[in-house]
């Protein structure tokens, strides 16, 4: 079942000429992150994986980021010009599909790679970190990982939070989640008066998971006020 709706999603995102087997599983068998940050207007999501092979892989990753542009392009209007059987010349409108740009920059000695689809105000920007690859939906969200690649004290994991919740549980977890409530409210307008009973008491959950044959295993970790 699980597979299944793995293999609906890459058939969705990036087409039926990319393989789960041959293109997805090799990427994604290692250890990965997702993470979703700013607020309601504002959210940009990040996605991290670990390879087992950079050099081998770093080329079938730029393959699936353009896969993945061309499969969700729109055809959107456009006007050319015509020349009609009469020899006059006119304006028609045609459905083409958005052409997608890529560019590159320098940032700390990364080079950061743009995928942006027609006149979108979104793309894919991604980067490769020693045996990390990036991808994020805004530019700025991407330099902020290189940014703690390069200086690790800026690190999640240089926290408070992390020893004290994260690390215990992690080295024997398939998956760790942590909810900062303290940031949640504040960056997501929820309302207060309508859940504020049932948030109020939390502060931070950090949860753990193990999957077997048989089940899910969770560990739950809880920080009160």
């Amino acid at each position: 079942l699980f597979d299944g709706m793995i293999r609906s999603e890459v058939l969705k995102y990036l087409g039926d000429t990319v393989s789960l087997e041959e293109d997805i599983y090799p990427i994604i068998k290692g250890e990965y992150a997702i993470a979703v940050e700013g607020g309601n207007a504002d959210q940009e999501y990040k996605f991290l994986f670990e390879l087992s092979d950079p050099s081998k892989q770093e080329g079938k990753i730029k393959e699936l980021a353009k896969k993945f542009m061309e499969t969700n392009a729109v055809f959107a209007p456009k006007v050319i010009e015509v020349e009609l059987e009469d020899g006059t010349r006119g304006k028609e409108i045609v459905s083409a599909v958005e052409e997608i740009e890529e560019t590159s920059e320098d940032y700390q000695n990364v080079k950061i790679i743009s995928l942006k689809l027609g006149e979108k105000s979104w793309g894919i920007h991604y980067a490769f970190l020693d045996n990390i690859v990036v991808f994020a939906t805004t530019k700025k969200s991407l330099m902020r990982s290189i940014d703690l690649s390069k200086d690790p004290k800026l690190s999640f994991k240089e926290s408070y939070l992390y020893d004290a919740l994260v690390d215990p549980i992690i080295k024997n977890c398939d998956e760790v989640s942590l909810m900062n409530f303290d940031t949640i409210i504040g960056k997501f307008n929820i309302d207060m008066e309508k859940y504020g009973k049932y948030l109020a008491p939390f502060s931070v959950i950090v949860s753990g998971k193990n999957f077997f044959d048989d089940g899910i295993a969770t560990t739950h970790y809880i920080i009160t006020k």
